[in-house]
Formats: structure tokens, sequence, C-alpha cells
């Protein structure tokens, strides 16, 4: 694909794959998208155990990435992503650890940005929602009064999708959305607690419109990722279901706090970079025309590798 242009890779192929629906395609998606930086971290947290992207989200955009798992939380009474856990720290006892990434405000510019000059379909899915101004043993969810706030920050979006708050987006074709040579952004609200009031239809949506499979293999061991996904991929698949491939590897509690004491620890940067090095060769392994994810989804893109992989799918596959 010497001539594969990244940044408008849907619209360029929407002659061979416009009138599939989602469920029949396969696209690129981006792992703790925000976390391109680290900022205002606790105690246990530094780049080696938290940042999971090097590129920003605007950037991602441009290398191909359509599908953004943006984790939203409160900090200094702002937004933000973050990237959080509970974890034990020696001297320290069990507490929430992690950082602030991107603000949500800087992620919505850059979206508009690429949205104004290219005319492609943009999901953001809203998950892990935190409040990290409360408290640190466990960072409470986002009040109804909290989220309405980011919805009305997330408004600003310009190209948001506005149509059946009933909409199954994987069973719309990628025509009906960007055929009209006008770019898309739908976010979906992934908790099932959240009222969407008067932002539901306007482009924001529950995740029952867009509902993917997303299980990580939970392993810092890259065989038994490897193995986990395309064993999911398979039972998933065989059922029609909308399939993530989720190509990331977990660090574990050893692994997050030899982070904190060794500069030779491996981070998960690194990690993804190895791990994305091989996709390509097992993804051409291990899917054929009828067996494929719908999503493939990994920390740290650095590069076009995934949405080539994406549209190599889409080249082969037979809906």
């Amino acid at each position: 694909m010497n001539d594969f242009n990244a940044s408008d890779w849907m619209q360029n192929s929407l002659p061979l794959i416009g009138n599939r629906k989602l469920v029949d395609i396969c696209i690129t998606g981006s792992h703790d998208s925000g976390m391109s930086l680290i900022q205002d971290g606790t105690v246990g947290s530094n780049q080696c155990n938290t940042q999971t992207q090097t590129y920003n989200v605007g950037q991602q955009l441009a290398l191909g990435a359509r599908y953004f798992d943006i984790r939203p939380i409160i900090g200094s009474g702002d937004y933000y992503t973050g990237h959080y856990s509970k974890i034990s720290i020696p001297l320290y006892g069990d507490s929430m650890q992690g950082s602030r990434g991107q603000s949500i405000e800087n992620i919505v510019n850059e979206i508009n940005a690429f949205t104004e000059q290219h005319a492609e379909l943009v999901i953001l899915n809203l998950s892990h929602d935190m409040d990290t101004d409360s408290g640190n043993e466990n960072y409470p969810s986002f009040t109804q009064t909290q989220w309405n706030g980011l919805f009305e920050a997330l408004a600003q979006l310009q190209a948001l999708y506005i149509t059946s708050p009933d909409e199954n987006f994987c069973q719309s074709t990628l025509n009906s959305m960007i055929g009209d040579g006008k770019a898309k952004v739908i976010v979906i609200v992934e908790p099932d607690n959240v009222d969407l009031g008067t932002y539901l239809g306007k482009g924001f949506y529950p995740y029952a419109n867009f509902k993917v499979y997303n299980e990580y293999a939970d392993t810092s061991d890259f065989t038994k990722m490897v193995n986990d996904q395309f064993a999911k991929m398979e039972s998933v698949r065989s059922q029609s279901g909308y399939f993530l491939l989720s190509w990331t590897l977990t660090q574990g509690a050893e692994e997050v706090v030899a982070c904190l004491l060794s500069g030779d620890a491996e981070s998960i940067r690194s990690a993804a970079n190895k791990a994305n090095a091989q996709l390509p060769s097992l993804i051409a392994q291990h899917t054929t025309p009828k067996l494929y994810p719908n999503i493939i989804y990994t920390d740290n893109i650095i590069d076009d590798i995934c949405a080539q992989a994406a549209m190599s799918i889409n080249e082969k596959a037979e809906p």
C-alpha cells in the first residue's frame, strides 16, 4: 500500500466498503487514547507504567485511528483523560495510582481541526469516569451533574452525528454516515446509569447503540495475549458479534513497581512497540475473508501499520 493515505482512508475506500455495515468492516482503535502525556501524577505513577501513547489524539487520527478510548476524569475541577488503577505500593499501602493525560478541551480542539479537513467517521467511547478530586483509596464515578458538565464540553465537537436515538451503529453502513462527504463524530457513553438527557441523538448515544465486545487478556505475556484474543475473536464473530481485538499488554503489580525502581523496566509503550510490530503477520495468519476483527485496538500508535492492517482485512473480507 505505497499510496495509502491514513488521514483519509475511509473516504478513499468508500467505493469498496461504503455500502458495508460497520459489523462487516475493520477499523483501527486507540487504547487509553488521551495518555500521550502524564501530568499531576500520584507517587506511584510515571511514564513507564502510565503513559500509553506517544502521539496525541489529533496525531493518532492522522495515522488512521478512528475509535478512541476516552477515560474522563475530574482533576482540580477540570475535565481530563486519566489512567488510574488501585495498586499496593510498598511503604504506601493500597491507593489509586495514575496520572492525568490530555485535557478534554484539547482533544475536542484536535478532533475539530481534523474533521474540518477530513470527512472521516470518528468514534469516542467514554468509560472509567473518576473524580480524582475526591479521596485516594477509591476515586468515585461521576455524578450526573459532572456528566452533564462533560457533555457540555464535548458538545463543542463540530461534526457530531445527529440521528435516531435508537440507531444500531453496528448495522449502519459507512455510506449512510460519511457518504455525504462530511465528517461525523459519535460519542458513546458506556456506563448504563447515565442520563444523556437532551444530548441523546445529538451526537451522544448509549453503549447499547454501539455494543462492542471488548475484553482484554490482562497479561504482559505476548503469546498469552495473542492466543486469548484470537480465540475470543473466533467465538464472538461466529455469532455475528462486533469484536474489538485488544492488542494490548497489561503490566502486573510487580511490573508497575519495577517501573518505579528500575530504569531498565519495560514500559507500556516499549512493550506495545514489540507487539505492534508483529501485528500484520499475525493478523494475516489468523484471519480469513469471513473471520476478522472489527476494531484493531492498540497502545502507542506511532505509524499507520494498524490502519494498513485494517485495510488489508477490508480488501479481503467477504461480508
